[in-house]
């Protein structure tokens, strides 16, 4: 889905990693089809009166997390990789499966 607005959000995903991480578990997010939007730099909330999620993206981020977008969703959304949020990973499809499975959990939103 889009970024705000849902039960299911990027917000929550966010929340999710960053617990993990706060018990010294590793975490990684993937961004595909529209979720790749979550990882858009410069997002500006003020008129949806929502919290706005980079800076828990950059906390992620900053703790160690891996964020990882799909590069054939953002090209079909116009999005390059210059458009995200520095230090989001941008990935082929084929790298995306060998990533989910160097995890021993994983969490869908």
């Amino acid at each position: 889905r889009g970024t705000y607005g849902h039960f299911d959000d990027g917000y929550s995903a966010i929340q999710a990693a960053n617990a993990a991480l706060a018990v010294e578990e590793d975490a990684a997010i993937l961004l595909v089809d529209d979720g790749v939007y979550f990882g858009v730099k410069g997002q500006d909330t003020r008129g949806i009166d929502l919290v706005n999620n980079t800076s828990f993206i950059s906390d992620f981020l900053e703790l160690g997390g891996r964020m990882l977008a799909m590069r054939d969703s953002l090209e079909k959304r116009g999005l390059a990789e210059e458009d995200l949020i520095e230090g989001i990973e941008v990935v082929h499809n084929s790298r995306c499966v060998r990533e989910i499975l160097d995890y021993k959990v994983s969490l869908t939103f």
